[in-house]
């Protein structure tokens, strides 16, 4: 996924980025506020490149437990993950003893939180299933099974 990241949307971004440094150069000659808007746009392209790049670091890093994880979002202690070869699907299931969370948090509603709708996603791109059990205090179970080959 970091390869994909890094070698597709992150140098489409820094191409972009070029072509606003053209743009806002031959803007400025003749329209002064039309250049500053390049200016700024290219700003915003520059930022979101950072963060992509600290992504794709984040998932490549050889200590993930010093960023994103269940430790640090669900305050867990014990974290399970079970990979289960069935005759029809595959099935990853990884749960935590964790503080758990409201349905809202997991059902895609909620601005800026992405992981379990890009998750969900996913496996509906496959033909997947994809399914969530928590409550406040109770821990977390997160299930994806994909059609085995």
């Amino acid at each position: 996924m970091s390869r994909e990241l890094h070698d597709t949307l992150l140098q489409d971004l820094v191409g972009i980025t070029l072509h606003f440094d053209e743009l806002a150069a031959t803007l400025e000659d003749s329209f002064g506020t039309a250049a500053g808007q390049a200016v700024r746009l290219r700003r915003y392209l520059e930022r979101a490149i950072g963060e992509a790049r600290q992504a794709v670091w984040d998932l490549r890093s050889a200590h993930p437990e010093e960023h994103d994880n269940a430790a640090r979002h669900a305050d867990a202690t014990s974290v399970t993950l079970t990979l289960d070869y069935r005759a029809t699907d595959i099935v990853l299931r990884v749960s935590d003893n964790g503080r758990g969370c409201q349905p809202t948090d997991y059902s895609g509603h909620t601005p800026g939180h992405y992981g379990f709708l890009i998750m969900r996603e996913r496996a509906d791109q496959v033909g997947g299933r994809f399914q969530v059990e928590a409550s406040p205090g109770d821990g977390m179970i997160v299930e994806v099974a994909i059609p085995g080959a």
